[in-house]
């Protein structure tokens, strides 16, 4: 779980610092930009949908857990 949020954080930094530079760079560093952005974006999406996969699927666990405790 904590491998997956720091991927998870290191994606979004990816993409914001690729927004960032693409946007404010100027026209020599759009390349750039985009080479930070879409990896970004790729590592964002797949690391928070597993993230709350994982998050449901322990959710789910541990209503089983509650229910079998009463």
């Amino acid at each position: 779980m904590k491998k997956i949020v720091t991927r998870l954080i290191i994606g979004s930094v990816l993409l914001v610092s690729g927004i960032i530079l693409f946007q404010f760079g100027g026209h020599k560093h759009h390349g750039k930009g985009m080479i930070l952005g879409i990896p970004g974006f790729i590592l964002t999406a797949a690391y928070g949908l597993t993230f709350l996969q994982v998050r449901k699927h322990y959710l789910k666990k541990r209503e089983q857990e509650d229910l079998l405790d009463q």
